[in-house]
């Protein structure tokens, strides 16, 4: 069975622009969370205000993949530990922002 990211990956792999309606019309309740599951695989978007209908009252975006990724792809070593640096209390960490920049600079 073929997951919701793994849906909207097929859907944009053509290079072209679709609305997030699109998404929403294959039966999925939130696609902003796939394409962020995407984006952390290492998947490239690209999202804009769409532009390709007029009956968008709030605003929705249309996207398209600029690239995939790698076949030897994997999240940083350090990408769990960084992300402990952003959620931890500034007074446990000192300066977060030093501490992640030094983290990143380790790789």
């Amino acid at each position: 069975m073929e997951s919701q990211a793994e849906r909207i990956a097929e859907l944009l792999s053509d290079g072209n622009w679709h609305c997030t309606n699109e998404m929403y019309e294959m039966w999925m309740a939130d696609p902003r969370t796939r394409l962020c599951e995407l984006k952390k695989k290492g998947y490239v978007l690209e999202g804009i205000k769409c532009t390709l209908h007029n009956n968008h009252r709030g605003g929705s975006k249309m996207w398209k993949m600029i690239d995939e990724p790698p076949k030897d792809y994997s999240l940083p070593s350090d990408f769990n530990r960084i992300k402990q640096i952003k959620n931890a209390p500034a007074e446990t960490l000192g300066n977060k922002k030093e501490t992640e920049q030094m983290l990143l600079l380790q790789n």
